[in-house]
């Protein structure tokens, strides 16, 4: 047991002994944005990490944190800034945190409506964490009894208001990988309704992937402030749904391309192959933050984005 001094204290003898190079760095959790603007003072920190260096490379590793056990799967901690901890002092850093290129969560939801619109659809549902979701993934089910997390699961993604019902919950650690699998199975009373316009039935896709809006800022001395992103941030989602009839006379409409909004670039897709429609959105941040004109200008996109319907339109 310790406290963040402490534990980078044993964290730095067993680094010395193993002959890596390692120093200590002040941070500040949850307000290390802006550090750099302020007066020095020792209350700006009030948390310590470790840097270690190995072939000229910098990894950054924290004490009180647990399951980290591939330094090339870990990434900048979000810091923004640190103050080395040196004996002839040293004046504060940048912490850059580079680009995600693997999603740090990526869901496939597969429904099998091929037995008709209005049976049960068979669900598979696969969620993949990487990176510091696994790490945190994996810390929860080390503390938490099977049942229970088997629970937390089958809860988060059964969804009354929409049929799915999930019966089976299993998962799959690929520490090699750094990654974590969680692959649900259960039924899905798919909701196919009446355009009364058209005479056909069609099937709503939630996709998700768009950014949520920025609050309004009352005027005052911080009504200009930037406003921050999530960053880095990468997910990704795909919906699959396997149609009656071989697909014969379906078709889908939804988001197709690449759009650059509110920090982030979202790559959708909405098509059909086979007897399979598909819907696919990538949302990777790229920017830590977005200055507050840019803001007003990015609700506008978020709205607009989000009257985009995705959906599949049976035959006639």
């Amino acid at each position: 047991f310790g406290d963040c001094k402490a534990k980078t204290a044993l964290l730095l003898a067993l680094l010395k002994n193993l002959g890596v190079e390692a120093e200590p760095v002040l941070v500040n959790l949850g307000a290390g944005d802006g550090i750099d603007e302020l007066p020095p003072s020792l209350a700006a920190f009030n948390h310590v990490i470790v840097r270690v260096r190995i072939n000229g490379q910098s990894y950054w590793l924290d004490g009180t944190r647990t399951g980290d056990t591939n330094p090339q799967a870990m990434h900048a901690p979000p810091h923004r800034w640190g103050l080395p901890v040196r004996a002839q002092g040293a004046g504060l850093e940048q912490l850059v945190e580079p680009q995600i290129t693997v999603p740090t969560v990526a869901t496939v939801v597969r429904l099998d409506a091929s037995q008709g619109l209005d049976a049960k659809a068979k669900a598979h549902i696969i969620v993949t964490f990487s990176g510091i979701l696994a790490t945190t993934v994996r810390a929860t089910l080390a503390k938490t009894p099977r049942a229970d997390f088997e629970r937390a699961f089958r809860t988060q993604f059964s969804n009354p208001a929409n049929g799915m019902e999930i019966d089976q919950v299993t998962w799959k650690d690929d520490p090699a990988k750094d990654l974590f699998t969680i692959e649900l199975t259960g039924t899905d009373d798919m909701d196919w309704r009446k355009n009364a316009d058209l005479g056909v039935r069609e099937y709503k896709v939630g996709v998700g992937g768009v950014p949520r809006p920025f609050p309004k800022r009352e005027p005052g001395p911080n009504i200009d402030a930037p406003f921050a992103v999530t960053y880095p941030s990468f997910t990704r989602s795909r919906t699959e749904i396997v149609l009656p009839n071989g697909g014969t006379g379906f078709s889908v409409r939804g988001a197709s391309g690449t759009e650059h909004v509110a920090g982030y670039e979202i790559v959708s897709g909405s098509s059909i192959q086979g007897d399979v429609a598909s819907f696919t959105v990538d949302q990777h941040a790229v920017t830590p933050e977005i200055s507050a004109s840019d803001a007003e200008a990015a609700n506008a996109q978020i709205r607009k984005l989000r009257d985009v319907d995705s959906f599949i339109r049976a035959p006639a």
